[in-house]
């Protein structure tokens, strides 16, 4: 009676009667196959992962290893040329004529060694100051003081007046001769002379070396005189005649 109260229990029960077991062995398959996926699927997501991981270290790796390129901005600075006269001045300064800030004054006459040679010929160029000094003499005052700057500036910068460098070289300077007496040929050269300006009490001499007098003159007034000094003169005295100047 046991056995057959089991076997009617099997028979009501559907997992243990025949047509139950058969579900639960394709239960069984289709749960293996279903995890044979999921484990197929994680496998090939891993080597996704890696080979995603990879490329990306690789990418890095080359990225690194490659050279970086620098741009490097040109600029391109344009100097101006130098003047004549800042040409002049360097050169001035390394040929020894003059040193750094020479030639300079507060009110801004002249900035350096061109710009006084250029304040000097305008001088020249301007009537002649009260000081007495021909064109000639001034120039020379100024080339006995700055010899070799002077013969090269002027002829630069002003040729009009570049005679007037030469005559200071060979000695040859037109002179004025104001009040005073001159020793011949020391002081005054033989030659001709005449007064620049209209003359009031002027008097004049010529004397022999033992201090006789050749030859004088006296005048009144007269808008101009005439003076030869001889070679044998001994000297030429002037009072009150303005200047003289060698015309011959």
């Amino acid at each position: 009676m046991r056995a057959s109260r089991n076997e009617a229990e099997r028979g009501c029960d559907p997992w243990l009667s025949g047509r139950g077991i058969m579900s639960r062995v394709r239960l069984a398959s289709i749960l293996l196959l279903a995890a044979s996926s999921v484990v197929a699927c994680g496998n090939n997501g891993g080597d996704g992962a890696r080979s995603t991981v990879g490329s990306s270290t690789k990418n890095t790796a080359q990225s690194t290893s490659r050279p970086a390129t620098t741009t490097t901005a040109t600029t391109t600075t344009t100097s101006r040329p130098l003047t004549p006269e800042a040409e002049f001045d360097a050169r001035a300064i390394r040929e020894g004529w003059a040193k750094s800030g020479d030639f300079r004054t507060s009110s801004r006459e002249y900035d350096g060694p061109a710009s006084y040679i250029k304040f000097i010929c305008k001088e020249m160029s301007g009537p002649e100051g009260p000081s007495g000094l021909s064109r000639g003499e001034r120039m020379e005052v100024e080339w006995k003081s700055h010899k070799a700057m002077f013969e090269a500036g002027v002829p630069m910068f002003c040729p009009e007046h570049a005679q007037l460098v030469k005559d200071a070289v060979n000695g040859t300077v037109n002179r004025y001769y104001g009040n005073g007496s001159y020793f011949v040929p020391d002081q005054i050269v033989p030659g001709t002379y005449r007064t620049r300006e209209p003359v009031h009490d002027c008097y004049w001499e010529r004397a022999a070396a033992d201090g006789s007098i050749i030859d004088n003159g006296f005048v009144t007034a007269a808008k101009q005189l005439t003076v030869t000094v001889g070679r044998n003169d001994g000297a030429f005295t002037t009072r009150g005649c303005g200047r003289w100047e060698k015309v011959g």
